[in-house]
């Protein structure tokens, strides 16, 4: 009986003294979004960049700023997936894997290998049952990506300190809320044309989740927004 007590209490010692971040790790129970910002080393330039997809998103989600947009990939969950099962198939979807062959640019179920997607780099929407994953992926060309994607209609490599640069210009550009709360600075953040072409325009509740992020900006190697 001592033996026992013994070894629960050892036990309890290995829980408290865990870091933080193991218990932030367990799959959330409750959520309707999951979804994953890519990123890569461009061969060329050497930056560190991320992969954005542009879709269409309408008045009904975005009352005051509808239009095309640039969001990481992602989407609805379906049943009773996991964040992660989610994030898998609409990556699969978003860059084109064909669903009878399972070929594309990465392939059927990349994000499932195992060690591919590290479940601590992952962040949650500071309001919404929504959260996205940092995931290293083998740099691969536009041009190399299917023409035939679910949704998106056009992907692009930004680098990971333009995208931030985007979110941390409009916080002092454009204060102020819309009539539904919504901050106003979410409907203004653009990527530089010569990475995505006319349509710059961020997607909202991606600038939400990334404007206060430190775990991503600190593996992306961007560095914190002036004051």
């Amino acid at each position: 009986m001592r033996n026992i007590s013994l070894i629960a209490a050892l036990a309890c010692m290995v829980l408290v003294s865990l870091p933080r971040h193991v218990v932030t790790a367990e799959e959330p129970k409750e959520f309707k979004y999951a979804g994953v910002i890519a990123y890569s080393v461009d061969p060329d330039t050497r930056q560190l960049v991320v992969l954005l997809g542009k879709e269409h998103r309408g008045r009904r989600e975005l009352k005051f700023c509808p239009g095309l947009k640039w969001k990481g990939i992602g989407g609805t969950r379906d049943g009773n997936e996991t964040t992660v099962e989610t994030a898998s198939r609409e990556f699969d979807q978003e860059t084109g894997v064909d669903a009878k062959t399972g070929k594309g640019a990465y392939g059927r179920g990349f994000l499932l290998k195992p060690g591919q997607l590290n479940p601590e780099l992952r962040i949650k929407h500071p309001r919404h049952k929504s959260y996205i994953y940092l995931v290293e992926v083998p740099y691969k060309k536009i041009g190399d990506f299917p023409d035939e994607r679910d949704e998106v209609k056009q992907l692009a490599w930004v680098p990971a300190s333009e995208l931030y640069a985007a979110i941390d210009a409009v916080k002092k550009q454009h204060p102020g809320r819309f009539p539904d709360g919504m901050i106003k600075g979410r409907c203004f953040a653009q990527i530089p044309k010569n990475y995505v072409g006319e349509d710059r325009d961020l997607y909202p509740p991606l600038v939400d989740e990334l404007e206060g992020d430190t775990l991503f900006r600190k593996k992306l190697k961007v560095p914190p927004p002036k004051p």
